[in-house]
């Protein structure tokens, strides 16, 4: 499109990115904000489409660094307080158990390793978008507005579950991240292709088992923080 062509170099703050724009790119946002208003009160009509309810003013949410802002603007479609972002991290989680199980049989019953070998390289590259995603839409674009309205948010002076929740998580996410990449790494550099077993399977076996339970922990703390977040 001839304006985004545009748009001019993006200017890194700490925590947000902000755009600077030419004047005709300017008017170029100017109508982009135009139509979003039409169809931000259109959906408040009953058009259907569902925008983000928070105190976060449109000019903010159009504001944050593309292609994020579109999907920090629409509301998830679980039926949940969440955005689009994070309903489609929490669906890339709900596969990840069953599909690491069925990868853990195929190696330890039926030695299929060209298979395991296969499942893991896309379970790693769909979890490493997955976990990427879930951090940025959590770490700058915020959540906390979504997750006000939870009982378990703490706003009465309680223990704030949610925060203690999204802790945990993050402590099994990054460890899995890291563990995985390790794993991976060391088996594509110690089996020969097609894979087979060797000396490097016992160290393998011993840290893949570990990484494995680190991921399922990952995926059941990511559950429980987006109930008690975005769900109760």
């Amino acid at each position: 499109m001839y304006c985004a062509t545009k748009r001019a170099a993006r200017v890194a703050g700490k925590r947000n990115q902000r755009v600077i724009l030419s004047p005709s790119a300017a008017r170029c946002e100017i109508a982009v904000v135009q139509i979003v208003r039409q169809v931000w009160a259109t959906a408040g009509q009953g058009g259907g489409l569902k925008f983000t309810h928070s105190d976060a003013s449109l000019s903010e949410v159009l504001s944050l660094p593309r292609p994020f802002a579109l999907l920090h603007m629409f509301d998830g479609f679980l039926g949940t307080r969440a955005s689009l972002m994070l309903d489609v991290v929490a669906l890339a989680m709900v596969a990840v158990v069953p599909v690491l199980a069925f990868s853990i049989y195929q190696v330890r019953y039926r030695r299929n390793y060209a298979l395991h070998k296969r499942i893991q390289l896309a379970l790693g590259a769909v979890l490493l978008v997955a976990v990427t995603l879930f951090e940025v839409d959590i770490r700058m674009y915020g959540w906390r507005h979504r997750a006000a309205a939870s009982a378990f948010a703490g706003t009465d002076g309680s223990t704030n579950w949610v925060m203690l929740s999204l802790w945990i998580h993050l402590f099994f996410a990054v460890s899995a991240t890291v563990l995985w990449i390790v794993v991976i790494t060391r088996a594509l550099s110690n089996f020969p292709s097609p894979p087979v077993p060797g000396p490097h399977s016992a160290w393998h076996l011993r840290w893949a088992r570990i990484a494995a339970i680190d991921m399922t922990c990952t995926a059941v703390t990511g559950w429980v923080f987006y109930y008690l977040a975005f769900v109760a």
